[in-house]
């Protein structure tokens, strides 16, 4: 009772207690993260090469990997020059720290420059690349509307802020690495600028999620593997917890803590979570490409098992086409599942009710509900 009677805990207390990263953590982010991402885009690579299905969506991963790989490489050799994870200097009197100038500062605003531009191109890359993976798998007019309407919106939003964040000075470029007081005078407003990326990266990957879920769920299945097919394309989540760590963590009361002062120790924070995001986002969105490597693992087994036995026509097929009463086309509308990366096994179509057009001796699944379902091969 008496914690209850509490009440919910501080949150301005709890940021207020935040420490910023050191420059062994920005290090080991540095190394650990785009290893990760390295090792998961090389075992998605080996996958589609060996099933001749590379497309559009593997080479837009490969360009987030490579630019994640390039970044890890700058912060820990910003790190090892002592231009992140250090005190901004202090200059002289108490608002010193806006006038002063160092090659350690110069530094860390070039390594901003350079990182806020290329985590968008990373960033967008990663999204599209989900995007286009769904489009491999799905059809259907209602699909293809909000798909191509989000890729649209990822497009705009990846080169809105990539522009915004070039041109954030104006012109005056030489503004970006000079003092705090140059900054504040030629440029937006920084710590709502990043702000408002944060919370338009997370709002983005959240619709992304969501595109496939509506269409799961129609399928004529259990209630226990709608939730493990939406699991497979939820995978992406986890870079969204992180994306949502980045924006708590940059708070107004965090950048009042480190802001002037702690500047470059703010600006340290902001990395290290950012490739943090970078490397889960891409690990995530390899995932569901994995399953012919991983298909019979326990965890990974449970999300993927539906996809697996309910999908696969294999049965079916090896009985001929003679076994085929007839053949019904998809209603208008209908959604067709594709499946380039092993996670069914032939193809079929599925009406916007969610029945699947099997045989009769598919009702062994629990699938079917009736005896008048047929195949239709797309």
């Amino acid at each position: 009772m008496s914690d209850l009677a509490a009440g919910p805990p501080d949150i301005d207390a709890l940021v207020a207690t935040f420490k910023p990263v050191t420059t062994s953590s920005i290090i080991a982010v540095g190394a650990v993260m785009p290893s990760l991402a390295l090792i998961a885009v090389s075992l998605r690579f080996y996958v589609k090469i060996k099933k001749r299905t590379v497309g559009l969506d593997d080479w837009l991963i490969l360009v987030a990997l490579v630019i994640c790989c390039a970044l890890g490489i700058t912060l820990i050799v910003g790190s090892a020059v002592k231009a992140l994870g250090q005190p901004t200097p202090l200059g002289d009197g108490p608002l010193g720290f806006f006038y002063v100038l160092n090659d350690a500062i110069v530094t860390t605003e070039k390594i901003k420059y350079a990182f806020n531009l290329l985590q968008m191109i990373a960033f967008g890359a990663v999204k599209l690349s989900v995007l286009f993976f769904y489009r491999r798998i799905f059809r259907g007019k209602i699909f293809d509307i909000a798909s191509w309407t989000m890729i649209g919106v990822v497009i705009v939003w990846t080169f809105g802020f990539f522009f915004t964040m070039m041109f954030e000075c104006r012109t005056e470029f030489w503004a970006f690495w000079s003092t705090l007081n140059d900054l504040l005078t030629h440029c937006l407003d920084d710590v709502k600028f990043q702000k408002v990326l944060s919370i338009s990266d997370v709002v983005t990957d959240i619709l992304i999620l969501l595109i496939p879920i509506p269409i799961v769920w129609q399928l004529n299945l259990s209630l226990e593997r709608k939730v493990g097919v939406c699991g497979v394309f939820l995978m992406g989540s986890l870079a969204v917890a992180f994306g949502i760590v980045r924006l708590v963590v940059y708070d107004q009361r965090l950048a009042d803590a480190f802001a002037g002062s702690q500047g470059i120790l703010l600006l340290s924070t902001w990395f290290y979570w950012s490739l943090i995001e970078m490397g889960m986002a891409i690990v995530a969105a390899c995932l569901p490409t994995l399953r012919p490597l991983f298909g019979s693992l326990g965890t990974f087994n449970s999300l993927t098992e539906a996809i697996r036995s309910l999908f696969s026509l294999r049965s079916i097929h090896s009985q001929g086409s003679s076994r085929f009463s007839g053949r019904r086309k998809p209603q208008e509308g209908s959604t067709k599942l594709k499946d380039p990366h092993g996670l069914c096994e032939e193809q079929l179509s599925v009406d916007r009710l969610g029945e699947h057009y099997f045989m009769q001796d598919m009702r062994h699944n629990g699938i079917l509900k009736s005896d008048t379902y047929s195949v239709t091969v797309v």
